[in-house]
């Protein structure tokens, strides 16, 4: 869809603009409905004392719950692999965490336990540490920065559509990365 748009006209139709796609607003209502179920489901098996409640943990559980062959997490979830993500709080879910807290005082979402876990991957890996990112924005830097923590990447390979014009990291040239310690200054790379 085109950016200049009647967003006013479409707020009216219950529709909501999500940059150039466009949903029904009722698609928001049905994903809090499911994920308010989700997280009680989740919350039911975290107790006070019991081990930290993370993205990661969260996401395990819904893999766990929704079973469906098609899910990239359900898969991972099957398979022992480990799925992070920075930015779990963004966006809907995010809402939909920050009201779950007023039904229960003590649901605690610890991000940084998952930020620290990341961390260690890339400490704790041996070398060569190699990065191959699609897309940018939060993932890209934290994947970055745990490479700076633990020495810089030996390998490099970034598909995103940022730019280094609007400052951010999605955008953020192998030059920069290099400069920041993220990226090993001989380090192969494609971009």
């Amino acid at each position: 869809h085109d950016w200049h748009v009647d967003n006013v006209m479409w707020r009216v139709q219950g529709k909501c603009r999500i940059g150039n796609m466009v949903m029904p607003a009722v698609n928001y209502k049905e994903f809090e409905e499911k994920c308010i179920d989700l997280l009680e489901e989740n919350i039911k098996h975290f107790k006070p004392g019991d081990p930290i409640l993370t993205p990661r943990k969260i996401i395990d559980r819904f893999a766990k719950i929704y079973d469906n062959d098609e899910s990239v997490c359900c898969n991972c979830y099957r398979n022992g692999i480990k799925v992070y993500c920075p930015g779990f709080t963004d966006g809907a879910l995010g809402d939909n965490i920050y009201f779950q807290s007023f039904n229960n005082d003590d649901f605690i979402l610890d991000i940084n336990h998952d930020l620290t876990e990341i961390v260690q991957i890339a400490v704790e890996s041996k070398r060569p540490l190699a990065a191959i990112i699609l897309g940018g924005s939060i993932p890209k830097y934290h994947i970055l920065n745990a490479f700076k923590i633990a020495g810089g990447a030996d390998y490099y390979t970034c598909i995103t559509s940022g730019g280094a014009w609007d400052m951010s990291q999605s955008g953020a040239t192998v030059q920069e990365d290099i400069s920041r310690g993220a990226i090993k200054p001989d380090a192969k790379c494609a971009i």
